[in-house]
């Protein structure tokens, strides 16, 4: 017959820690309250019924025989359990709550947990002093072992994976946009570049929605190549684009760009995010692609909105589009920080991103509902009090390109030019079919006296009666 372990009693310091970590439940429910009754938001029953609940738990905690019973439950609990399990199901419960898996409970229960193991650690001290010791340098080199290959992984690893399971992550309002907050190096055999994405889920610097006085604001909605992922931070032609106008009057070029995105979601990045910052001119870039993925809900990097046609309006459909891109696993700010979880990530959520997309729409369709986009586009910007200009960078592309043109005239869309630049091999000017930092910086001084122009011209009307006049 086996006897069972010793348990020595808890000490004072050590029960009083237990005491707290059972009342860390009722201590989250009443601060959850708190917090929303203070914000002057919706209270609601269920944050009131746990708070009630936390009052009645505490209470029963706290009376002689409630202290005693966690007393005698901790004992057993630390006898044989210890602080590194309670600490590692503190970290797991924090985790999920982080991903949303569970809700507050989790986050109570991870409190509790994480008080638990503090209690478990230091009755360990007082009971065990040279075994506690030798758990905690092992866990230290445990953790010091995991943390240098959370670098490794982000130094070694990450970087060659593709922009797609780097940066991409899904919104319900676009399909996707870039990961909030990261700040990452893309490397392949052509390009290293290091990208930045702010907390927006853009590549273009932080900046409030107000705008500062006397400053002129250009926002720009396009594809990847008005991300720019093929140069680092400073040499995208919107950053070089900026440096350029600001020798002549305060300037600030915000990027919507985002890559895969067609003309609809441009659209819907000016309507939800663009006209916030109050811009006196937007510029659409557009791509040769853009047509056919206007009227389709798919693209390879995940589920779209689209515009459906019915004579000459566009109707959204398609939304809040539906995750099927992130696992759920993971918190935001936990991807942010370790290189580990995104890579868990990036591998978790491949299964469910369907890449064989098939391009089946009707030309005549697809541009059709392509001038409408523009139309309402501009429509749109023009009630804001700005102009909105255009280029198109196909510039191999004959058919598309002259189309993108001719869509721009018919609605009195400024066109830019950048057609001029390629005074080398044109080749010479690209990375995987965007430009390089060559590319960038000429199609930014390019673009510099015609953007000039525009802003210093005023008013979106005598913008349009000086378009006219030069036709």
């Amino acid at each position: 017959m086996t006897a069972s372990p010793v348990r020595p009693a808890l000490s004072t310091r050590t029960r009083a820690c237990a005491v707290l970590a059972c009342l860390a439940p009722a201590a989250f429910a009443a601060t959850r309250l708190a917090s929303a009754w203070r914000a002057g938001g919706d209270v609601g029953a269920p944050r009131v019924l746990a708070a009630a609940a936390g009052v009645v738990w505490a209470v029963c905690v706290l009376l002689p025989r409630g202290r005693a019973l966690v007393g005698e439950l901790a004992s057993a609990l630390f006898a044989y359990v210890g602080f590194v399990v309670l600490g590692l199901a503190a970290v797991a419960a924090f985790v999920l709550a982080g991903a949303d898996v569970g809700g507050p409970p989790i986050a109570a229960l991870g409190f509790a947990l994480a008080l638990g193991s503090l209690a478990a650690y230091v009755h360990g001290l007082e009971t065990a002093l040279g075994a506690t010791l030798r758990r905690t340098v092992i866990v230290g080199l445990n953790l010091l072992a995991l943390v240098a290959l959370d670098i490794g992984v982000r130094v070694l690893v990450l970087p060659s994976k593709s922009h797609n399971n780097l940066f991409i992550v899904h919104d319900p309002k676009l399909g996707w946009k870039l990961r909030p907050g990261a700040s990452l190096t893309h490397q392949n055999e052509l390009f290293t570049a290091r990208e930045t994405i702010n907390s927006l889920g853009f590549r273009t610097a932080e900046r409030p929605f107000d705008k500062p006085a006397g400053t002129k604001r250009v926002v720009v909605v396009g594809d990847s190549h008005s991300e720019a992922y093929t140069v680092d931070d400073g040499e995208t032609w919107l950053v070089v684009l900026e440096r350029e106008l600001s020798r002549n009057f305060p300037v600030e070029v915000i990027s919507l760009g985002v890559g895969g995105f067609s003309n609809d979601q441009e659209l819907l990045a000016y309507l939800h995010y663009g006209r916030r910052f109050a811009p006196d001119l937007v510029i659409l870039q557009t791509c040769a692609n853009d047509p056919e993925f206007n009227v389709l809900d798919h693209y390879w990097r995940g589920k779209k909105p689209v515009f459906e046609r019915h004579g000459e309006l566009l109707f959204l459909t398609g939304t809040p589009v539906p995750d099927v891109r992130s696992s759920g696993i993971f918190s935001r700010e936990l991807m942010q920080l370790s290189g580990l979880a995104l890579l868990a990530e990036t591998i978790a959520r491949q299964a469910a991103i369907r890449r064989d997309v098939e391009v089946a729409a009707d030309p005549g369709e697809a541009w059709r509902v392509t001038e409408l986009l523009v139309r309402d586009l501009a429509a749109l910007v023009r009630a804001d009090g700005a102009v909105l200009a255009g280029f198109d960078v196909s510039t191999k592309n004959v058919d598309e390109h002259r189309r993108f043109r001719e869509i721009f005239a018919r609605q009195s869309v400024p066109s830019l030019d950048v057609d001029a630049i390629y005074v080398d091999e044109w080749k010479s000017y690209f990375h995987e079919g965007h430009w390089n930092e060559k590319g960038q910086r000429a199609a930014a001084l390019a673009l510099a006296p015609q953007v000039r122009a525009l802003l210093s011209r005023g008013s979106a009307s005598a913008i349009e009666a000086t378009v006219r006049e030069a036709r």
